[in-house]
């Protein structure tokens, strides 16, 4: 019985070690701006507080009643349309164009009051393929660059 405690006690210890060394946390700072009840929300990831931003993630929430229509005016024609129109405005407030590389939708759903689109963008390889780097995009200039252009960032 003392044999197989301990086994145990072996058995937990070795699992607990092996997955504190599996950490993949970053540091992120998130911004949001609202406009006429819409939401963009900004989330720049980065793999510690000192490195430079590696990923930008956009989720822009846009209720019916703002865009004007009504849950009766969705038709699937008019959701392909309304999607593509607020993924193409959201991804060029950022400088970028669909269908880029480093450029991905995430999400792109009709829930039953509102529209939503996240978009991630690979901010290596978008500076990459514009012939620049990211090494001066810290978290911090990231979070006052948004806040100059209004947003709240945390």
């Amino acid at each position: 019985m003392k044999k197989i405690i301990a086994l145990l006690l072996v058995l937990v210890l070795l699992a607990g070690c092996s997955s504190g060394g599996n950490s993949t946390s970053k540091a992120t700072r998130t911004c949001s701006y609202e406009m006429s009840g819409m939401t963009l929300t900004m989330v720049a990831e980065a793999p510690s507080e000192d490195a430079n931003v590696e990923i930008v993630t956009m989720n822009c929430t846009a209720p019916y009643e703002t865009m004007g229509i009504t849950e009766d005016m969705l038709t699937d024609e008019v959701k392909e349309q309304l999607s593509g129109q607020l993924e193409e405005t959201v991804a060029q407030s950022m400088g970028a164009e669909l269908g880029s590389e480093g450029i991905t939708i995430k999400r792109s759903e009709f829930t039953d009051s509102e529209l939503i689109i996240e978009i991630e963008m690979n901010i290596t390889v978008l500076a990459e393929s514009a012939g620049t780097t990211n090494q001066d995009l810290s978290l911090d200039s990231f979070a006052s660059s948004m806040t100059e252009s209004g947003f709240d960032c945390k």
